[in-house]
């Protein structure tokens, strides 16, 4: 959750980044600068707040701790599938802002 929260952010490497920049920059390429920095200035208030969320999730006790008790069958092969499902996310994330050339030569191929 920290990975995308940062991303969110727009903090490089990771693809929020080179989405925030890509907007920015066709804001400012079209002579709408106030826009560009009305958005600069809005990511960083957001930034305040994708922080305190990951502050909550990391540096805070959790209010009640879950009972432990055994899994269903199901409930694992739910966990297991959400886990799948989150790294893979996690993946896309650092490879899309790592070489954001691929997925911007296929939107251009378009």
């Amino acid at each position: 959750m920290t990975l995308f929260m940062v991303s969110l952010i727009g903090i490089p490497p990771l693809m929020g980044f080179w989405g925030k920049l890509f907007v920015f920059r066709a804001a400012v390429e079209s002579n709408l600068t106030w826009l560009a920095i009305v958005g600069v200035v809005n990511s960083a208030i957001a930034a305040f707040y994708y922080l305190g969320v990951v502050v909550q999730m990391i540096m805070r006790e959790p209010a009640q701790s879950p009972a432990a008790e055994p899994l269903a069958a199901t409930a694992v092969r739910r966990r297991v599938a959400m886990g799948t499902a989150i790294a893979l996310a996690a993946v896309a994330t650092l490879l899309i802002g790592i070489w954001p050339s691929v997925i911007t030569g296929l939107v251009r191929g378009l």
